[in-house]
């Protein structure tokens, strides 16, 4: 009997020792990054404010696109509007004769779409206003 507890002892200081190497593992693994400002001191930048920020006058901060295709098809048919790799911006239905706007908003690293209308294609540059689609 005595021999049995000597076991559960020693199991259990196993654990202990195993769980304070764990635990003492954790303490020491969490440190503060350090930041090299501008300074070069070490001394990180405090920016508070977007308009603290000093960026490059040439600096684009929109991230979209919006662009405006319109159509007037002939016949009526399935319109698709994708990007480069076949994500689907707009679907519609059109009836021929009736015109239809298709408003997109785009992430800017979009630089073409690619309008699908009764088996024709043609191909679009993402820019801001109102495009006109010659497909019939």
């Amino acid at each position: 009997m005595i021999a049995m507890n000597t076991n559960v002892l020693k199991y259990q200081a196993d654990k202990v020792w195993v769980l304070l190497v764990i635990f003492i593992m954790g303490l020491s693994s969490c440190k503060k990054d350090v930041i090299n400002g501008e300074d070069g001191l070490g001394q990180p930048t405090k920016v508070t404010r977007t308009a603290d920020l000093k960026v490059s006058d040439a600096f684009k901060w929109n991230t979209i696109n919006e662009m405006q295709v319109e159509i007037t098809p002939n016949k009526s048919g399935l319109l698709i509007i994708q990007g480069a790799k076949a994500e689907v911006f707009h679907k519609a239905y059109l009836r021929a004769g009736i015109s239809h706007n298709a408003r997109l908003t785009l992430p800017n690293l979009h630089e073409n779409v690619f309008v699908y209308f009764n088996g024709a294609k043609e191909e679009l540059k993402v820019s801001s206003g109102s495009v006109k689609c010659n497909l019939k």
